[in-house]
C-alpha cells in the first residue's frame, strides 16, 4: 500500500499538481508513520 501510494505521489509530482518537495516531505511522512507501526 504505501508503494501505491508514493507512485500515486511520484505522479502528481511528475505533473506538478504538487510541488516535488512537498510530495518528498509527506512520502518521507509516510514511511516514517508505516514504520512506526511495525
Amino acid at each position: 500500500r504505501l508503494r501505491a501510494a508514493v507512485a500515486v505521489l511520484d505522479r502528481a509530482a511528475t505533473a506538478r499538481i504538487f510541488h516535488p518537495n512537498r510530495v518528498a516531505r509527506v512520502k518521507g511522512q509516510l514511511a516514517r508513520h508505516v514504520n512506526s507501526l511495525s
